[in-house]
């Protein structure tokens, strides 16, 4: 066989729409084109969840709230799929997961500042602030 480079359009020529891999791979072979790789089946799978993962669709809502020095239970554990949390006050947050925030355990977050963890947490959400009246806004998105 010969090795030979391909484009898109060629291969849309060789390959019709709703065939199967190995259908594709014969149909390749058949036009001698040998340097086609097959997809594994892990890539295959990971293709497939990272489809439905940008797929993933939720409840989207914005919360805002007004905390003082006394820990504020803002939201309960819950599955979510996204989470942002932006202080839109004039002194610092101090957000704690599952434990009550202080000035030095807690996740602080300056006067109009904002965070945004990679990886969404699902425990209660705890805030404090060091001042009254100090106001921020909460995104979340609840997966369904």
């Amino acid at each position: 066989m010969r090795k030979i480079p391909y484009d898109i359009e060629s291969l849309a020529r060789i390959r019709p729409e709703g065939r199967d891999d190995a259908a594709r791979a014969r149909d390749f072979a058949a036009h001698g084109i040998e340097n086609i790789r097959q997809p594994r089946k892990t890539e295959k799978g990971i293709q497939e969840k990272t489809l439905k993962a940008i797929r993933r669709q939720g409840h989207f809502q914005t919360i805002p709230f007004t905390v003082t020095t006394t820990p504020l239970l803002v939201r309960q554990s819950e599955l979510r799929t996204y989470f942002l949390i932006q202080n839109t006050g004039t002194n610092p947050l101090y957000i704690g997961f599952d434990t009550i925030p202080t000035i030095i355990t807690g996740l602080a977050i300056v006067a109009g500042g904002f965070g945004e963890p990679i990886q969404v947490p699902s425990n209660d959400i705890w805030i404090v602030s060091v001042g009254t009246g100090t106001t921020g806004v909460l995104w979340v998105t609840l997966e369904n």
